[in-house]
């Protein structure tokens, strides 16, 4: 069976039939992730018959082929049911922690990037961060790990002073250069 609901961005769940009148896609891409090898083209010409490769238009004009499309792929998306639920990104790992745990992490993040940690790229921005935070005269753990919030201050307020004190020797250094000049 499939369900017919979805959490809006106030985190309450509203009718999919609903919002179907908007044209919303979402569950159709959802399902779509979870089919290795195929695309939107070929399930939607294949679904209206040849008539169409444009999602909205299958939605649209031929709303029986659109319902009849999701359900195929729902049963062939690996062979299993998938709730047709969606929570925001946030509610997904640490909902269970505390809004000021959160907040003090991301204050961490925040400092670590000021230390010269951050995402250029290459993806190895986490591994970055928990080698850096490891270290045992930093914190001596990743932050996935540090849940207090006053241990969360501590690693802020130390790798702050890094910082502070990195940028002061470098201008000191920078006005001995200009004095032997």
């Amino acid at each position: 069976m499939i369900l017919k609901m979805k959490f809006d961005s106030n985190n309450e769940l509203i009718d999919l039939e609903e919002q179907k009148s908007k044209g919303d896609h979402s569950r159709f891409y959802a399902l779509l992730k979870n089919m290795v090898g195929a695309t939107k083209e070929e399930l939607v010409l294949g679904a209206s018959e040849g008539q169409t490769e444009s999602l909205s238009e299958l939605w649209e004009f031929y709303p029986q082929q659109y319902d009849e499309l999701l359900q195929a792929m729902q049963q062939t998306a690996g062979g299993q049911t998938m709730p047709y639920t969606y929570k925001k990104r946030y509610q997904k790992r640490n909902a269970d922690l505390p809004f000021e745990v959160r907040k003090k992490r991301s204050d961490l993040l925040k400092a670590c990037a000021e230390w010269g940690i951050s995402d250029n790229g290459n993806g190895l921005f986490w591994n970055q961060i928990n080698a850096f935070l490891e270290n045992p005269k930093i914190a001596g753990k990743p932050i996935y790990q540090m849940t207090d919030e006053d241990e969360l201050q501590a690693v802020i307020k130390r790798v702050k002073t890094m910082c502070y004190n990195r940028d002061k020797t470098s201008d000191y250094s920078a006005k001995m250069k200009d004095k032997i000049k």
